[in-house]
């Protein structure tokens, strides 16, 4: 275990890589909640890339919808050397909530239950 941006203690063991970073599982210093921090190298950022991660963390803030994860805080991680959101810890991945190949679900059934909620939070956030 390790404490990440001077709150968060960090379980090595459940860790997550991702597209832009890894995910790893942590423990929220200030009230004992579990939670995820996505942490993102920043050893080869430029300008861009802290805009972008600026602009996510922005973004984020704006959002308030059930079908979009809430950012709880964000920062840098000196010692992964790092930046950091801090989002709410989900036991199962996407790919384990929604139902696989074998399952015959219909379009209009995943429509009802993932379809729309998705474009209803994507159409607020624009």
């Amino acid at each position: 275990m390790r404490l990440a941006a001077n709150r968060y203690v960090v379980n090595t063991d459940d860790e997550r890589i991702g597209g832009q970073g890894k995910i790893v599982k942590a423990v929220d210093g200030s009230d004992g909640t579990h939670v995820a921090l996505k942490l993102i190298s920043r050893r080869d950022a430029d300008q861009t890339q802290k805009t972008f991660f600026l602009r996510e963390v922005d973004t984020l803030y704006l959002l308030d919808h059930p079908n979009i994860v809430s950012l709880l805080d964000f920062g840098e991680d000196e010692t992964e050397d790092t930046f950091c959101l801090v989002i709410p810890w989900f036991e199962q991945n996407l790919l384990q909530v929604l139902p696989g190949p074998e399952e015959d679900f219909g379009w209009d059934a995943f429509a009802e239950r993932w379809g729309l909620p998705l474009v209803e939070a994507l159409r607020l956030s624009a």
